[in-house]
């Protein structure tokens, strides 16, 4: 779920809150991070590139689901 306070929008915006220091520090130790509260919008930026529909994102009590959606196969509905 999203912290308290922080909205969908936000995330949208790239705000970013850590939860936990310790995965933070071994992430930024690893290199494995680039970016923080930049996760989202390459998710949506990689969507577009790709002639993908943007995900939906629905906060829903305690979960956060994103819908990612795929290009439908138009060879297999033409039959």
């Amino acid at each position: 779920m999203l912290l308290k306070g922080i909205t969908i929008e936000d995330v949208l915006d790239g705000r970013s809150e850590i939860r936990n220091k310790v995965i933070v520090r071994i992430f930024r130790e690893a290199k494995i991070v680039e970016q923080w509260g930049r996760g989202v919008q390459r998710i949506i930026q990689l969507c577009e590139n790709k002639g993908l529909k943007k995900p939906d994102i629905i906060e829903s009590g305690m979960f956060v689901k994103f819908i990612l959606y795929r290009k439908s196969d138009a060879k297999s509905n033409e039959a």
